[in-house]
């Protein structure tokens, strides 16, 4: 017989598989975003993600930074950006999807 698996499970070994696949230590809070738009803006010392959602409207949150740098990992394919939009958010994005510095 099948073992059930409860979605909270699935949830927490979920995130520690991501983890390890960008290689980052923290506990945050996941957003998948593969099919959006994205940017990175950089401002004086600060860098802000801006992405647009399907009617056009542009978010930006700030990018958390670790010892002077910005977090942001690649890993193949993705990108993972840790930024602060009322909370502190990692948000995955399709590196196909990126459309530069706007």
């Amino acid at each position: 017989m099948a073992r059930n698996r409860s979605p909270v499970r699935d949830y927490v070994d979920t995130t520690g598989r991501l983890a390890k696949y960008f290689g980052y230590q923290e506990d945050i809070f996941i957003k998948p975003m593969l099919d959006v738009e994205w940017a990175i803006r950089k401002q004086e010392e600060f860098y802000f993600l801006c992405y647009w959602d399907a009617n056009g409207k542009k978010t930006e949150a700030m990018i958390v930074k670790r010892a002077g740098e910005p977090l942001w990992y690649q890993k193949n394919q993705d990108h993972m950006v840790v930024a602060i939009d009322c909370v502190k958010i990692g948000y995955i994005f399709s590196n196909a999807k990126f459309i530069g510095e706007k």
